[in-house]
């Protein structure tokens, strides 16, 4: 058992297994409970009420003599929140996703189970989303899978966080289509050597590519995914000038 699996609904394992099961049996004088119930549902009680009053997770500290467990005090998503989330003018963000970016907002890094924890969704869906946040440019990776913690992107941080929580930048995101197309020039790239000539990251190079691919400006082939070799299609954007 470790800190980490902690959101994940972890088995009750008693000590003393014989006293246990009588105490989930003895019922507490003028009460309908029991003593004790022996089903190991604390912890997860604990996170679906403070998901349900939108506050951040709890943080846990094992250090083997003893367990701590500390509780915010602040409401998550509060009015400013929510507003600071709108104005990032990101369309199609999921419920999860606005509690992590309200997290990140406050300067708090998040992993795998940091984002379970505070959202209740599964590891799967939690990487997924902390993927399409990079994606996004939302927010940026350190390290590479189990050691993975994520941050606000840097264009988002205000010059002071100790004054104010950053706000977000009144520009909009960057558009990376002008990017990859003059990357590519006439020739043809895999997804590696497209990020190697615009040091763009995977998950940016990879939201653009399918983006692009359905405006019909590239076109990837190849029989296997990590094989793909993308070109230009010749079709041009609103606007850009004729190549030939």
């Amino acid at each position: 058992m470790t800190v980490d699996n902690l959101p994940d609904n972890p088995p009750s394992s008693a000590r003393n297994a014989a006293l246990m099961n009588i105490l989930q049996d003895v019922p507490v004088p003028g009460t309908e409970q029991t003593v004790c119930e022996n089903r190991g549902s604390g912890i997860q009680d604990m996170l679906q009420a403070l998901r349900a009053a939108h506050m951040s997770p709890p943080s846990f500290t094992d250090r083997l003599t003893s367990f701590k467990v500390v509780f915010p005090n602040h409401t998550l998503l509060d009015g400013e929140a929510v507003r600071w989330i709108n104005k990032l003018g990101e369309h199609g963000l999921t419920d999860s996703q606005c509690i992590a970016l309200a997290l990140l907002r406050l300067g708090e890094p998040l992993t795998n189970p940091r984002y379970r924890a505070a959202t209740g969704v599964d590891s799967r869906v939690a990487t997924s989303e902390l993927q399409d946040l990079v994606a996004r440019e939302l927010a940026v990776q350190e390290g590479v899978r189990r050691s993975s913690r994520y941050r606000l992107h840097p264009d988002l941080a205000a010059a002071d966080t100790d004054v104010a929580p950053p706000e977000p930048k009144p520009k909009r995101r960057a558009d990376r289509t002008d990017e990859i197309l003059n990357a590519l020039g006439d020739d043809a790239l895999s997804r590696a050597e497209i990020q190697k000539r615009t040091g763009l990251s995977r998950p940016v190079v990879l939201r653009w590519l399918g983006r692009m691919e359905k405006a019909g400006l590239v076109k990837g082939s190849g029989e296997h995914r990590n094989a793909i070799r993308y070109r230009r299609t010749g079709q041009q954007r609103f606007g850009e000038p004729d190549r030939t």
